[in-house]
């Protein structure tokens, strides 16, 4: 009996230990790869959040700098074909960058809630 005890049971619970412990680290390191992976997405969230929040107020003051610069530039200046059109592109870029400015709102939203869909996925 002490044997049979010796040649087949311990070596298999043996192995059957070695299988549990294995198993518990995979476990535990999924876990812990998770708990980071919802801080880090915590993170990204609320930078997404403050960006989101800051942006209108960048973008009005970055705005009104640059119509401000546009102002002071003398209207008589000797115009050459080459300047009268890149004023014309200036222009076009000005009338342009609402759209761009909101599509780029926009997509921040998109993004900060499927941000937040992510994280609750998580938790």
């Amino acid at each position: 009996m002490k044997t049979l005890l010796e040649t087949e049971c311990i070596p298999k619970i043996t192995q059957l230990a070695d299988v549990l412990a294995d198993w518990y680290k995979v476990a535990q390191t999924a876990y812990l790869q998770a708990r980071i992976l919802g801080k880090d997405l915590l993170n990204s969230s609320r930078k997404m959040e403050e960006f989101v929040a800051r942006h209108p107020e960048v973008c009005a003051a970055a705005l009104n700098k640059l119509h401000s610069c546009i102002e002071q530039i003398p209207s008589k200046m000797d115009k050459t074909p080459a300047s009268a059109a890149q004023d014309l592109l200036l222009l076009h870029a000005l009338r342009e960058y609402p759209v761009i400015d909101n599509e780029l709102e926009a997509l921040l939203h998109t993004n900060n809630s499927m941000l937040r869909s992510l994280h609750d996925l998580l938790l």
